[in-house]
């Protein structure tokens, strides 16, 4: 007989009680709408350099409709794309912009792409305050296709905390390649309307908890909050991929000083997954919340937060029978860490700070037999 098993994951470490707090957000954008021409516009105390472009050359403005609803910049490299097995530093698009005065602690940058014939045609997502000379990726869960004919759905976004002052810079690049085997010609990438958004400051509530619970097939969300101030909504995101949220619902504020929210999501599919909230205030202004992982393999469910982790992460799973432990496991399936979990304890913290980032299982043992496994993402 399959059991269902309650999981809550009440949040300790890193994300504290109160922690995750703000105020109301002043926000600065840059928007590249490629639908003529390489320049930015731009809003608040922020410049923006035009589109930059290395070994890659804007053929026309005649691709397919994009995010605009009208025709996208669609380009490629003039001698044909070069086999690759990864990205090359050299060849690039590049979105930058400087901090004319005040500061900002917040960046949420989205980048519409897409293709055309792409085939085997890949990109991966940096950002730099530098000038590359050190730079962070932003796709960390692996390099994203693109697909023919049309753009990502959902456009690749990412929101990150970074302290800009006045004279600051900050570069997004998106880096194209190949990894046919043919010099190819008549491969494009397509972009249009990206932003880059800067905000000195979170929204107005303090997140207190973010859990989930498994219920039979389906996915029960809760969360809780004070101090709301003109809150609007809550977007429910879930990804399969954790670079490739969607939409699933919305629950709206209640703007009161202590509030709790659930949201069942019976439309789960077996495997790993991902959850978010967008938190929206009523000026339109945003955040994300921490990332939930799950895993619906089996009727023994697993949570896992928060995901990315940089120190430690904390692992909610059934009550611990005897013999129960937890492994860690690198991508290639090389176990490099593992903790014995105490008689019917439900949920387990492990220090992972001095890994490599990368990609990481963690394996649950009930009564001594593994019975799941579950994702995370060290950074």
């Amino acid at each position: 007989m399959k059991k269902n098993y309650l999981l809550m994951l009440f949040v300790a470490i890193p994300f504290l009680m109160g922690a995750f707090t703000g105020t109301h957000a002043q926000t600065a954008t840059a928007t590249w709408a490629l639908t003529a021409e390489q320049s930015a516009t731009t809003t608040g105390t922020i410049s923006a350099a035009p589109q930059g472009l290395s070994v890659i050359s804007v053929t026309s403005y005649t691709a397919y409709n994009g995010p605009l609803g009208v025709p996208s910049q669609r380009s490629r490299v003039t001698s044909g794309w070069p086999q690759n097995s990864a990205y090359t530093a050299n060849r690039y698009y590049e979105y930058a912009v400087t901090v004319s005065s005040g500061s900002f602690s917040t960046v949420n940058a989205s980048l519409p792409v897409g293709g055309v014939s792409t085939g085997n045609l890949r990109v991966d997502i940096f950002y730099s305050t530098d000038n590359f000379a050190t730079s962070t990726q932003l796709n960390t869960g692996g390099y994203l296709s693109l697909p023919n004919g049309s753009y990502i759905n959902p456009a690749p976004e990412y929101t990150f905390p970074l302290n800009l002052a006045a004279g600051a810079t900050l570069s997004v690049r998106v880096f194209p390649w190949y990894s046919g085997s043919d010099l190819s010609t008549s491969r494009y990438v397509v972009m249009q309307n990206v932003k880059i958004t800067l905000s000195n400051d979170p929204l107005p509530l303090k997140l207190l908890s973010f859990n989930s619970a498994s219920v039979s097939d389906k996915v029960k969300l809760m969360w809780n909050t004070t101090s709301e101030s003109n809150m609007q909504v809550y977007e429910i995101q879930r990804a399969a991929d954790v670079n490739q949220f969607a939409s699933i619902a919305h629950v709206a504020a209640n703007n009161r000083s202590s509030n709790s929210y659930s949201f069942i999501d019976d439309a789960v599919t077996v495997g790993h997954l991902f959850y978010r909230l967008k938190m929206i205030d009523k000026d339109g202004s945003f955040t994300y919340s921490p990332i939930l992982s799950i895993n619906k393999k089996s009727s023994i469910a697993l949570s896992v937060y928060p995901n990315p982790v940089t120190a430690s992460v904390v692992l909610s799973h059934p009550p611990a029978g005897s013999h129960a432990a937890i492994s860690i496991a690198d991508i290639n399936g090389k176990i490099v860490q593992i903790v014995q979990v105490p008689l019917s304890a439900t949920q387990s913290s492990m220090s992972v700070e001095m890994l490599p980032n990368g990609v990481y299982s963690l394996r649950f043992y009930h009564d001594g037999q593994p019975v799941s496994s579950i994702k995370f993402i060290k950074q």
